[in-house]
């Protein structure tokens, strides 16, 4: 979820309404009103929302930081999105330097919004708990993606995240070793993590992805979080990232169309839901839109190297940020560029849910009980 998450149900609705042109400035209105005496995080925001999918070049600090803290994790889901592109991506894999992490936060905690701990599985990190407290210390929210196996172990760290998500995928034991890979210990450690969430009295997201195949076993996905208890049940949609072995959900699918709006008939769940955005495949939007991550993120993992997303690998010819990466490399401006002109990677990017952030299919508020579609 990318930074507009803030703005809530109902500021989603109206900005959804606005004309493109003005979208943007809104959106930087709201952020100026929620800090309105820092004036060093207010400019580059300002010059983020001027520059976004517009300059190559730009003047400002992304955002987000999408930080790799661990390239190690302990399962090998086959719809993962780095392993559909290499089997081996987590062999041998390794954990951030806590010192190396503390010197990018002392540079730019300043003017940053969120700062997203992810994998591989971050709750490997043998010292996240520094590095927790290193981003709590300077001011930026602190954010956790995680499969989940390990919370029992750090449940005292949990409760330091402003925001943690659990992808789950699996809503029982057979479909768990299905799209995770996972073995039953797993999947019954995971359990008892979200148990320990709830006693705790800690917020957080359940993510499941969605694909053709899987569509109609959302019903069951949904009678989890009835069990679970999230904050917020979230759905996504699958990138294949080239593999035949999946179908994204489309529009002009009927099974998708009539799941879907029968999903959005009901208005008394007690959670708050994300469906995830349906594609188009024969408009012209399809092809055109335009991702704001080449802007919106600074992603970088265990060795410092960037990546242009945080759905594609790390690289050191992109740039690495332990070594003065200024977040215009020559490799980061012709992506940019590309992005521009709509020439991106299609196996990557084509069926990319991120390109279409804020076009979802509908959202469900738990507290007022209404859809926003």
């Amino acid at each position: 979820m990318v930074m507009r998450e803030k703005i809530g149900y109902y500021g989603r609705s109206v900005i959804k309404k606005m004309p493109e042109k003005i979208k943007n400035y809104s959106r930087y209105l709201y952020y100026a009103s929620k800090t309105p005496f820092n004036y060093r995080k207010n400019v580059n925001l300002l010059r983020y929302f001027t520059s976004v999918g517009k300059k190559e070049e730009i003047d400002y600090i992304p955002p987000i930081f999408g930080a790799t803290i661990s390239t190690a994790c302990n399962l090998r889901c086959p719809t993962c999105l780095y392993a559909l592109k290499d089997p081996d991506v987590f062999r041998g894999g390794k954990f951030i330097g806590v010192n190396d992490f503390k010197s990018v936060i002392d540079k730019y905690a300043r003017v940053i919004e969120i700062v997203w701990l992810t994998g591989g599985e971050p709750l490997l990190h043998p010292e996240l708990d520094e590095l927790v407290k290193i981003v709590k210390n300077k001011g930026p929210s602190v954010r956790i993606s995680t499969n989940g196996i390990l919370i029992n172990k750090n449940i005292g760290i949990m409760k330091s995240f402003d925001f943690i998500n659990v992808s789950m995928d699996g809503y029982n034991y057979e479909t768990f070793e299905r799209f995770r890979g996972g073995k039953k210990k797993q999947f019954n450690d995971t359990l008892g993590g979200l148990s320990l969430l709830r006693k705790n009295n800690l917020k957080f997201m359940i993510s499941f992805m969605l694909t053709e195949e899987n569509l109609d076993e959302i019903y069951e996905m949904i009678k989890f979080g009835y069990e679970a208890k999230p904050a917020i049940l979230n759905f996504h949609n699958i990138n294949p990232h080239g593999s035949k072995e999946y179908t994204p959900l489309t529009k002009k699918s009927k099974k998708v169309n009539q799941i879907l709006s029968d999903i959005v008939t009901k208005k008394n769940y007690p959670f708050d839901i994300q469906l995830p955005v349906i594609f188009d495949t024969t408009s012209k939007h399809f092809k055109m839109s335009k991702c704001i991550q080449p802007w919106h993120y600074c992603c970088f993992d265990d060795k410092g190297n960037i990546s242009y997303c945080c759905h594609l690998r790390h690289k050191a010819d992109i740039g690495n940020i332990f070594k003065g990466y200024n977040f215009n490399s020559d490799k980061m401006k012709n992506f940019r560029r590309l992005t521009i002109n709509h020439q991106y990677p299609k196996e990557d990017c084509l069926y990319c849910q991120r390109r279409f952030a804020g076009e979802e299919y509908g959202f469900f508020n738990s507290r007022s009980k209404k859809w926003i579609l």
